[in-house]
């Protein structure tokens, strides 16, 4: 397959958050059907805001009764804040805490 521009794409600003939409300005042509017309569009990416990391989970569970959280992976550890919003009773399991095969679980709600 090919693909050839029917006429010069607009340059894509480096401003995070630019998204361009271009109107039909590309063909696909090759294999069975002859010519394809297609759109394109691209967004730019800014970087990743900072946030401080502190050791708290916000967790807002529906119809769930029980949760495992790898503690390692969420950069918490056993003592992390959790703040929770359940519609029922939930259990909260924090697994691998300081990277050992310690855990604790906490019980929320009904």
């Amino acid at each position: 397959m090919l693909y050839a521009p029917l006429a010069k794409a607009p340059q894509l600003e480096n401003a995070p958050g630019g998204v361009w939409k271009a109107a039909p300005i590309l063909i696909l042509s090759g294999g069975t059907i002859p010519v394809i017309p297609y759109t394109s569009q691209s967004k730019a990416w800014g970087a990743a805001p900072t946030e401080t990391r502190s050791d708290a989970l916000d967790i807002i569970a529906t119809n769930v009764s029980h949760v495992t959280i790898d503690a390692k992976r969420a950069h918490v550890d056993c003592n992390a804040k959790l703040a929770v919003n359940t519609d029922g009773p939930l259990e909260v399991t924090l697994a691998e805490c300081h990277g050992k095969r310690t855990s604790r679980t906490l019980s929320f709600g009904g």
